[in-house]
């Protein structure tokens, strides 16, 4: 069984028909002040905002979080990301409000205390004192 893409998590967690996904994460991702430019902009000039699309489309074919990493690398470093409007202003998405979405819809909620992890993180030693090789530990003198 395929784990789901990150667009069709999204689209279920926000009640949307998948032909609304990438404008609604463009809008959630984009830098706050860059919101009022965008509309404009787009209508001015619509491949202004094509690396944006892209990233959303990328990151919307991710299927686990940790592959994120590639696509904001990609995004970050798109040659059309170096203009003024795009890097002194940052009229684009903002990758960090990107990642904080991929990680919150991708990777799944840790609760309670499941199998050794405890807060997401898995303890380092078993509580009931075996030893390097599940052995029981020679009492220290």
């Amino acid at each position: 069984m395929s784990r789901r893409t990150f667009a069709e998590l999204y689209c279920e967690k926000h009640s949307l028909p998948a032909e609304r996904y990438a404008r609604s994460v463009f809008y959630r991702t984009l830098y706050l002040h860059a919101k009022p430019v965008a509309l404009v902009l787009d209508l001015v000039n619509h491949e202004y905002f094509a690396p944006d699309r892209d990233f959303v489309q990328d990151v919307g074919r991710l299927r686990n979080y940790h592959d994120f990493i590639g696509s904001g690398l990609d995004f970050s470093h798109h040659p059309e990301n170096r203009g003024f409007l795009r890097s002194v202003l940052r009229v684009r998405i903002s990758t960090e409000k990107m990642r904080r979405l991929a990680k919150d819809v991708l990777k799944p909620k840790h609760v309670g205390h499941h199998d050794g992890e405890e807060h997401g993180t898995i303890e380092p030693f078993d509580k009931q004192g075996a030893g390097e090789f599940g052995d029981a530990k020679e009492p220290r003198n």
